[in-house]
């Protein structure tokens, strides 16, 4: 983490830390809008439909749906020839 020291009274001290601030996440926003963003992802889901017979004439029917473990979003950024990369949730 960096610290940022500004010199002068307490209100200008805020508002120049206030404007770097902002204008480090507007650099930040830019380099990220420029970036060339390719989203993935997959959701597996596991469904089940049991008809169990009870044995006096009468059965259960059941029916069961759930989200998998193994589903995951990612995505692959690239900036330029010589800086990418690629995260993964999931």
């Amino acid at each position: 983490m960096f610290r940022i020291r500004v010199v002068g009274n307490e209100k200008e001290k805020k508002m120049k830390k206030a404007l770097m601030c902002m204008a480090i996440i507007a650099l930040m926003a830019g380099s990220a809008y420029a970036a060339d963003w390719n989203f993935y992802g997959s959701a597996r889901v596991s469904t089940f439909y049991t008809d169990t017979d009870n044995g006096d004439g009468t059965s259960t029917k059941t029916f069961d749906e759930a989200l998998q473990g193994n589903s995951r979003i990612g995505a692959k950024v690239k900036v330029n020839d010589e800086v990418s990369g690629r995260f993964e949730y999931g």
